[in-house]
């Protein structure tokens, strides 16, 4: 047996060298491998975009190649629970070190997969890190039903040619809004490859998406910043204004 669907997805959005916003946990202390408000705001609108409400609007293609869940795969950061000092800087290392370190791609699906909890329809697979590839998409391949997989956006060309070595597939794009979708051919001996952009964040949906955007968030349900629980009061001060533009973040399961 193998997937029925399987789709991809690069982590939230990071802090940028040079630039002001920084990461943050669900907790809301400064981290450099989390993900920025903006990701986080993105991984809330993820959950009803890949877990609709029931009764909502029929999709439109291309998001009728959008399908629910059953398992979720997930990037695992490779030292994550080695570090009491998340502001312990290692970018010296280089960016293997850094993706290595990265807490993105487990945070991006937090909140969908709390909200399939819910339910008891989901699994949830964090035990691969970035350099095992071939670990994870052997594992990815013994999996039944719709999956989902979020990691480091460089690494997942190199996925999904080891799942199909005979598919084109082109670099992953620069940008944080993409779905790569893969479903098997009728003999389930190639699969075919399908990009659909998502949209979830108006602030970083290209121009001509953005009249979709709401509707996508309309069918959802959810807004970023609608999203269950908040940042704690104790955040940086260089969070402080961006914390009271988010009214929630981390999970959407009452959304």
């Amino acid at each position: 047996m193998a997937p029925s669907r399987i789709m991809f997805i690069r982590h939230g959005e990071k802090p940028e060298k040079g630039g002001d916003a920084v990461g943050v946990t669900a907790k809301g202390r400064e981290d450099k491998d989390s993900l920025i408000v903006r990701g986080w705001e993105r991984a809330g609108a993820l959950a009803r975009f890949f877990c609709p409400r029931p009764g909502g609007p029929a999709p439109v293609p291309p998001y009728t190649l959008i399908s629910q869940p059953t398992t979720v795969f997930a990037c695992k950061a490779k030292d994550k629970d080695k570090d009491k000092d998340d502001n312990k800087d290692d970018t010296a290392a280089g960016d293997d070190k850094v993706k290595a370190g990265s807490r993105r791609p487990e945070e991006t699906v937090k909140p969908l997969v709390k909200l399939l909890e819910a339910s008891g329809k989901v699994t949830f697979d964090t035990d691969w890190t970035f350099d095992q590839t071939q670990q994870a998409v052997a594992a990815i391949l013994k999996t039944t039903g719709v999956v989902l997989v979020s990691w480091e956006h460089h690494a997942i060309p190199v996925m999904v040619k080891l799942i199909d070595a005979a598919l084109k597939v082109p670099d992953w794009p620069d940008r944080f809004d993409m779905v790569w979708v893969l479903d098997p051919t009728p003999t389930g001996a190639a699969w075919t490859l399908t990009q659909v952009p998502h949209c979830c964040s108006p602030a970083t949906a290209p121009s001509r998406f953005r009249s979709s955007t709401d509707a996508l968030q309309r069918r959802s349900g959810v807004y970023a910043s609608g999203c269950v629980g908040h940042i704690r009061a104790s955040v940086s001060s260089r969070l402080t204004s961006a914390c009271h533009s988010v009214a929630a973040i981390c999970t959407a399961t009452t959304a």
